[in-house]
């Protein structure tokens, strides 16, 4: 009777310690992203217009890059306007995002 007691408390204790114990999460590898190729320009009305991209009034831009992901940059003007460009704060990456959601924080000389 005290076999079977101390077989059942080992029994109980390896069952206690095998749920307490932190389970080993897999390691997920950044996706590398590669460089995208230089837009094929058309010029239209004095300007040179970058082929395939998709401008909003708010001097930003976005291009699809495959059915579920997307580049998204700001144009010449808003780059020109913020100068220097010293830290981006991304707000959730590798998220959906809406049009008029907020992105990135974009933190320059002392703004």
């Amino acid at each position: 009777m005290s076999i079977l007691f101390v077989l059942l408390m080992f029994l109980l204790i390896m069952t206690i310690s095998y749920f307490l114990q932190p389970q080993e999460q897999p390691t997920v590898k950044p996706e590398i992203w590669a460089k995208p190729q230089p837009p094929r320009m058309q010029r239209e009305l004095g300007l040179e217009i970058p082929q395939g991209y998709c401008f909003h009034p708010g001097h930003t831009w976005v291009l699809k890059e495959t059915a579920e992901n997307a580049r998204v940059g700001v144009d010449g003007f808003a780059t020109n306007l913020v100068g220097k460009i010293d830290h981006i704060d991304v707000i959730g990456p590798n998220r959906w995002v809406r049009q008029g959601q907020r992105l990135a924080t974009i933190s320059s000389g002392d703004t």
